[in-house]
């Protein structure tokens, strides 16, 4: 019994940094899997560590939510951005992925998952892709190109 209370001590909180907006069906994702709190510009003075929460959303477009994303080691917290697939490239990302190598990028938020284990998992790891034909052309087509 004292393990599984350790193991719940030690049990990383998230930060979910976003560039879009949340729908109710993401916020009620993140309800039934724990406390969802919405960062907003009165806690700019507050420390994340004294804020209870198991899922903190912070919005990259806001300065003040900026500020305190660099204000705070978030070493701390499993880091997981939740942005558009176009922005994947975007120097925000690579900046938070430089600060915390762990972070996961989304551009779904699991919507069904049979328990808060397998939610935050989801979160956690990184998404298997399909082959794109599209993508296999034009590699061969620019490694042609750019040989001669």
């Amino acid at each position: 019994m004292a393990l599984l209370d350790n193991m719940k001590v030690q049990k990383k909180r998230f930060v979910v940094i976003t560039s879009k907006d949340l729908v109710e069906e993401d916020r009620q994702a993140f309800r039934n899997h724990g406390k969802l709190l919405e960062y907003d510009y009165h806690l700019v003075n507050v420390d994340f560590e004294t804020l209870e929460f198991d899922y903190l959303v912070c919005d990259i477009r806001e300065k003040s939510h900026r500020e305190a994303l660099i204000k705070h080691d978030l070493t701390n917290y499993q880091v997981v951005c939740y942005i558009n697939f176009y922005e994947k490239a975007e120097e925000f990302v690579r900046q938070i992925n430089e600060r915390n190598p762990d972070a996961n990028v989304l551009t779904k938020i699991p919507k069904r998952s049979i328990n808060r284990e397998y939610f935050e998992k989801s979160l956690l790891e990184e998404k298997l892709v399909s082959p794109s034909l599209v993508k296999q052309v034009l590699r061969v087509l620019f490694s042609c190109f750019f040989k001669q």
